[in-house]
């Protein structure tokens, strides 16, 4: 019996006398998960105003005339959009947009 009385108290060597490990358990889940509200934000693409025509996985390179070699600058989606000014509907503009997915 003595034994069995030093192992509880040193598994549960923080909780407060007269305290469960499960009255513990919840009193520490309290403290520690206060998360804060995350608000929803509105991302500005600046593609908004724009069709997406066609969309693939690419690789950007540059090149290096110093080595003479081509240099890749990284991956990612490349996207061609279409877009109409609203003021004259006879002209026709394209874009294209690539954007990186993860760093170097």
């Amino acid at each position: 019996e003595n034994g069995d009385n030093e192992a509880q108290a040193a598994a549960a060597p923080a909780a407060r006398a007269g305290q469960t490990l499960e009255e513990s358990a919840r009193e520490y889940q309290a403290k520690h998960d206060n998360k804060g509200d995350l608000a929803e934000v509105e991302v500005v693409t600046g593609e908004e105003d724009e069709s997406n025509v066609l969309q693939a996985n690419g690789k950007l390179f540059v090149f290096d005339c110093d080595t003479q070699s081509w240099v890749e600058r990284g991956r990612g989606t490349v996207r061609l959009n279409d877009m109409t000014p609203e003021n004259n509907a006879n002209t026709f503009q394209s874009r294209l947009v690539m954007r990186t997915q993860g760093s170097l």
